[in-house]
C-alpha cells in the first residue's frame, strides 16, 4: 500500500516541473496509477488493523476522514488558487467570459458584451486565456510545490505511524520499549 500511496503523493512533481497540459496528463496518469496500487488494499489493511469483532468500527472511522477533510481541503484549494493562480477579471466580461472576439474598432468583446477594460491596453490579439491577458502573472511553481509538500506528508505519516497502528515499537520510540512503554 505504501508504494502506491507514495507514487500518488509524488505525482504532482510533474506539475512543479512543467505546469502545462503535458505535465497535467503525466500528473493524472501517475496519480491514477498510484491510487490503483493502494486503493484496493485500503479496506483489507483497515480490517487487518482492527481487533477481532471491531472491524465495523474501524471501517467507519477510516471513512470518517472523507467527511472531515472535505471542507478544509476545499477552502485550502480556494486559497491556493486565489493566491497563486488569480482570476484575470480585466480580460473577462461581467459574466466571466473571456474577451476573445476582436471587434471592428480594434477592441475586444466577449460573446455577450464589449470589454471596456481592454480598450486602454495595446493588444495584438484578444485574450482567450488569463495567460494572454496583459499584466497577468500566475505562480504555478509555488502552487504545485505547496501541493507536492502536503501530498508527501501522507505517505510519510503513514510510514511513521504504521508501527503504532500495528501495536509495535515505532521508529520514534526508544529502542527496547514498545508503544505502551513496556520493556522488551
Amino acid at each position: 500500500m505504501l508504494p502506491g500511496l507514495s507514487l500518488m503523493a509524488a505525482s504532482s512533481v510533474f506539475l512543479v516541473v512543467s505546469p502545462t497540459v503535458s505535465g497535467a496528463v503525466l500528473w493524472i496518469s501517475f496519480l491514477t496509477l498510484g491510487e490503483a496500487f493502494w486503493s484496493p488494499r485500503w479496506m483489507a489493511w483497515v480490517m487487518e488493523l482492527a481487533p477481532g469483532g471491531r472491524e465495523g468500527v474501524f471501517v467507519a472511522v477510516s471513512s470518517l476522514k472523507d467527511l472531515v477533510i472535505t471542507w478544509p481541503s476545499l477552502l485550502f484549494i480556494g486559497w491556493l488558487n486565489a493566491r497563486f493562480n488569480p482570476n484575470c477579471s480585466d480580460c473577462r466580461d461581467d459574466l466571466g467570459h473571456f474577451c476573445a472576439l476582436p471587434v471592428a474598432n480594434g477592441s475586444c468583446a466577449s460573446p455577450n458584451s464589449p470589454c471596456p477594460s481592454l480598450d486602454d491596453s495595446p493588444l495584438t490579439h484578444c485574450p482567450a486565456t488569463c495567460l494572454q491577458c496583459p499584466g497577468y502573472q500566475a505562480r504555478p511553481f509555488e502552487l504545485w510545490s505547496i501541493v507536492l509538500g502536503f501530498s508527501l506528508l501522507s505517505p510519510l505519516l503513514v510510514w511513521l505511524l504504521l508501527p503504532f497502528l500495528r501495536g509495535v515499537a515505532s521508529p520514534l520510540t526508544r529502542k527496547g520499549t514498545t508503544s505502551d512503554n513496556t520493556t522488551v
